[in-house]
Parts: C-alpha cells; structure tokens; sequence
C-alpha cells in the first residue's frame, strides 16, 4: 500500500476520533480542555441530538439567529 495512502488513512481516523461528540463531551467534563463556547458553566456539549436548538431556544433567539445566518444555514440544509 502507497505510505501517503495509509498517512492518510491514520490522518482521517484521528480526526474522527478527535471530534467524536462523546470524546469532545468527556474532556468537557472532566475539565480536561476549556471550551470557550461554554457559558456560565453551561457545558457547550450537552445532549448532541440533533435540531436541539430549536426546542431549546426562545422565539427571539431563534429569529435572530435565522435572519443573521440564512444564507450559511441554507446552504448547509439547516433551513429550507
């Protein structure tokens, strides 16, 4: 097998590793890395279900983060 190739294949399993909701979530928690999205001791990585965000957050929230965001968000297949 080509080196590059299986670099590659290290490479890419690392960052799946690395940003595994579950890994992110226990170095939360154990205090092992301080995320600076977490406020006021809220942890940043909560429950990760996904769409969370629009049960969680009030109307004006939701509104303000829709029409600053539009465009990203559409494009990304959060809105339609």
């Amino acid at each position: 097998m080509n080196s590059s190739i299986l670099q590659d294949s290290n490479l890419i399993e690392n960052v799946i590793g690395s940003t595994n909701f579950s890994y992110l979530q226990s170095l939360e928690k154990n205090k092992k890395f301080k995320f600076k999205e977490e406020a006021n001791n809220i942890p940043f990585f909560r429950k990760g279900v996904s769409n969370q965000w629009k049960s969680v957050l009030s109307y004006s929230q939701l509104n303000l983060i829709e029409n600053e965001l539009a465009t990203p968000m559409k494009q990304l297949g959060y809105l339609s």
